[in-house]
């Protein structure tokens, strides 16, 4: 079965020409040079590269002498493709341990490359390295020893530098308790190493640290990942390492993700990068070769936050790879703009190919077709990683290439490589298979009917395949399931080409209640959001503030402070997510748990609690035993007599990249010897922006204009209320207009037209059956109820409401009012409403 996948976005005969290559004689694309032989016959394992900017040094534990003599040795391959002789860097007594594959261990500083590798020789074994000159000599003529360890098994020690010192790292175990330890020391160009200093555990009975990878910073800081395998599921951390090895930040590393199906797992790291535009770390991670090609990011602030990205950066086309330690791709950066991917594909029992893609760091796919690096006919092709000369736009990619392996000893292997000129562009003329399939809902309640289809996938391939996590496959791409139970669930979409597979991953929430807040995005947002004023902030709302400012006792001041975020903006998993409040100038910060709360650890002065309702945006934050007063002098508050004093306090908070200042107008009242009090109550005396448009209740129908025939049209129906500042009276203007928008409708209401009986203003005309057919306001309560009816879904001034058509669960749109005034003032507020409905076959929406 072979099926076309056009992509929609460019409609090009181009999209249905055959993805092929040929197992035996591959093609490759233009920008990759012949490859060729670097280290003699027979060589294997432990093969790193590294640059000095001009040439490249490529190392390797060798058995080309006798299967005991396993020295560290190296050639050096210069930007052209000259080799050079092959030299051996660890001394006469060297026995160094196998190492893993596809791990930088060699560094450069300018002047000299640094190799590390773990030495098992009797005496004086450890971690040991040796200088390297760029024209290929050891200095001094000997290597020499870094640290002592103690567990043998899986050492893995690994350089960096970024300036000043040499950083090297290692796994061994540790000084107490059980397991393993990841340890770090520095080197200076000198060769003097300084003491060894471990990562903290984080259980300090039993350690569980996996050393992966360093990544080097600027101004002599270098970043240590690690992942913590005593974790359910695995864990990834940064540990930031200044150049006198100091911590900046946690002793155990900051968490970055989690290795897992979850919404928020990104699976194992697979390399990084510091950017200095940004001043920021960047890792990437993928959840394994054979399971999925997307290779996800997340970014370590300098302020230590971290922002998490599980959409694909980039897709790596991952097939069966063979052998276990390729299960996850590699990625190297070339210093400055891009990622590199090299990796080896099982395209048969007896042929594997080296592959390569580039990536820009905006997620620009610089090799659609992935490049086919190598020329060989047969053999098990492994262990590729690279090195770039960021002046020259080249990489030298290099790989354990087993096409000698019919006449050698089983998995004895040449060292190969190859130049790839990076200034060149790759293969876009023949199709690639991109999985760019469809699923929705992704977010509902049990029993939830999802649909999907090819959506802008592209190629063309020769199987495709839907898992939908529960247990259930179907070989239809465009079709219906339904999950029966609650949960979450890991939906892949799988595209296989010639032994290729391309996989793409979906998160499935399944709800057993309404969904809403932290529970998922939203899956459509409708049309524009409408007119809000910049001045009128929906994304927090603060309701209500009270503090206490004693005269008496200095550090015994207490606050409470209530508010709102806008639902539609706040994150889909509250853990580990990052909350900044500023009173005054008191600053608060602190992580949330699971839950949306935080409470201060037993004796912290001030003592702070929050909470947070995911499904309402509803917060509560209070402190006790603060100091208030300093903080909040600046608004007035002081220690005199004061009977209703108006105050203007600044409060801000910032969540999760929603942000909002907002100055509240409150009132202080005191008497000497008694405790000051500040209240704040959202409608009594003020509020933010022009004013507060609040939605309690709502809801949303489609239906068609002529029964079961016509156009689609939308109603709406809300209640909430309209607050102005200061608690003033909202008074219809003598003339003018009271506007209302809906999506992209708008609609103006003379005031001429609006009746006050009471307190009351209505609108509600007769015989109208589309528009707004209602508008009350309550000038005393505030509260108001909008019915619109019989709203346009396309054309010129659509509602925006994406609803049945769309095959969603959820919309958000915006729904907002500019009312003129008397005294030539005018009202404006608005707010986003978002509606969900249990079942896609429905025609109402309820406000979430």
């Amino acid at each position: 079965m072979k099926f076309s996948l056009i992509c929609r976005a460019a409609a090009s005969w181009v999209a249905v020409l055959l993805f092929l290559f040929a197992a035996a004689s591959p093609s490759r694309a233009a920008l990759v040079n012949p490859d060729f032989q670097i280290g003699p016959n027979v060589t294997l394992d432990s093969l790193s590269v590294a640059t000095s900017g001009a040439n490249y040094l490529v190392v390797w534990r060798d058995l080309s002498n006798s299967p005991t003599a396993t020295p560290i040795s190296g050639a050096m391959v210069s930007s052209t493709g000259v080799v050079s002789n092959s030299f051996q860097i660890s001394d006469a007594m060297g026995a160094p341990q196998a190492g893993p594959v596809q791990r930088v261990r060699v560094a450069f500083n300018s002047v000299n490359y640094l190799v590390v590798w773990h030495d098992l020789r009797s005496l004086g074994g450890g971690v040991r390295g040796a200088f390297v000159t760029p024209q290929g000599t050891v200095v001094g003529g000997a290597d020499f020893l870094i640290a002592s360890t103690f567990n043998t098994q899986n050492v893995n020690p690994q350089v960096c530098y970024s300036g000043g010192v040499y950083i090297v790292a290692w796994q061994d175990a540790p000084m107490s308790g059980t397991g393993t330890q990841i340890y770090f020391t520095s080197v200076s160009p000198s060769g003097v190493a300084g003491s060894a200093k471990s990562v903290a555990p984080l259980n300090a009975s039993a350690s569980a640290q996996k050393f992966e990878f360093l990544i080097p910073g600027q101004s002599g800081e270098n970043v240590l990942v690690y992942q913590d395998t005593g974790s359910t599921p695995n864990a990834t951390y940064a540990v930031r390492i200044a150049a006198d090895t100091t911590l900046s930040g946690p002793a155990s590393g900051t968490k970055m993700f989690t290795n897992d199906f979850s919404p928020t797992g990104a699976g194992a790291p697979i390399g990084g990068a510091y950017i200095s535009s940004t001043q920021e770390y960047l890792l990437l991670a993928s959840i394994g070769a054979q399971i999925s090609c997307g290779v996800s990011r997340a970014w370590l602030k300098s302020d230590g936050r971290v922002d998490l990205s599980t959409a694909p950066f980039a897709l790596v086309g991952q097939g069966a790879t063979g052998l276990a330690e390729d299960n996850f791709p590699l990625a190297v950066f070339n210093g400055s703009s891009e990622f590199i991917f090299p990796r080896n594909s099982k395209v048969s029992d007896v042929a594997y190919h080296i592959f390569m893609k580039r990536v820009t760091l905006s997620g620009i796919d610089n090799d659609p077709q992935m490049a086919v690096v190598d020329e060989s006919a047969s053999g098990i092709l492994n262990g590729a990683t690279a090195a770039s000369i960021s002046g020259l736009s080249q990489y030298l990619v290099v790989w354990m290439d087993g096409r000698r392996r019919v006449s050698d000893p089983p998995l004895q292997t040449n060292i190969y490589g190859a130049i790839v000129d990076g200034t060149q562009a790759g293969n876009a003329l023949r199709p690639y298979i991109r999985p760019g399939g469809a699923i929705v809902p992704q977010v509902g309640i049990a029993p939830l009917t999802v649909a999907t289809g090819p959506g802008t996938s592209t190629g063309l391939v020769d199987t495709g395949t839907w898992d939908f996590g529960d247990g259930t496959t179907s070989p239809i791409i465009s079709t219906t399931h339904k999950y029966v139970n609650a949960g979450s669930y890991r939906a892949v979409y799988s595209l296989l080409k010639a032994g290729l597979q391309y996989n793409q991953i979906f998160h499935i929430d399944v709800a057993s209640s309404d969904v809403g807040g932290a529970n998922g995005p939203p899956q459509a947002v409708g049309g524009v959001t409408g007119t809000i004023s910049p001045g009128v902030n929906t994304g927090t709302i603060i309701s209500s503030f009270a503090a206490t400012v004693n005269f008496v006792k200095t550090g015994a001041d207490a606050f409470s402070l209530t508010g709102k975020f806008d639902v539609s903006r706040q994150p889909i998993y509250l853990t580990g997510q990052h909350v900044k409040f500023s009173i005054g100038t008191n600053v608060y910060a602190f992580d949330l748990l699971a839950d949306g709360s935080f409470v201060s650890a037993a004796g912290a002065i001030p003592a702070l609690k929050f909470q947070l309702a995911s499904f309402t945006g509803a917060f509560t934050f209070a402190g006790s035993g603060d100091k208030l007063l300093a903080a909040l002098s600046g608004s007035g508050v002081s220690n005199a007599t004061a009977s209703k004093l108006p105050v203007t306090i600044p409060i801000s908070v910032a969540f999760a990249g929603l942000s909002s200042s907002q100055s509240i107008q409150a009132q202080y009242t005191a008497a000497v010897g008694v405790s000051g009090k500040i209240s704040y109550q959202l409608g009594s005396i003020g509020s933010p922006g022009d004013g507060y448009f609040g939605v309690s209740n709502g809801y949303a129908t489609e239906r068609l204009t002529n029964g079961k025939t016509g156009a689609m049209i939308h109603d709406l129906g809300a209640l909430g209320n309209l607050t102005l500042p200061g608690g003033a009276t909202l008074v219809k203007a003598a003339t003018g207009v009271w506007r209302v928008t809906l999506g992209n409708y708008s609609q103006d209401i003379p005031v001429g037209a609006i009746t006050l009986t009471g307190t009351t203003y209505t609108f509600q005309p007769k015989g109208v059956t589309s528009g707004v057919t209602t508008f009350l306001y309550n000038q005393k309560s505030g509260a108001y109820a909008l019915t619109l009816k019989g709203i346009p879904a396309t054309g010129n001034d659509p509602s925006g409401m994406a609803l049945s058509t769309d095959q969603v669960t959820r919309a958000d749109l915006a729904v907002s009012v500019e009312l003129d005034l008397a005294g030539g003032t005018t009202f404006r507020a608005g707010a986003f409403l978002r509606l969900l409905r249990k079942d896609v076959t429905k025609s109402r929406w309820t406000l979430r």
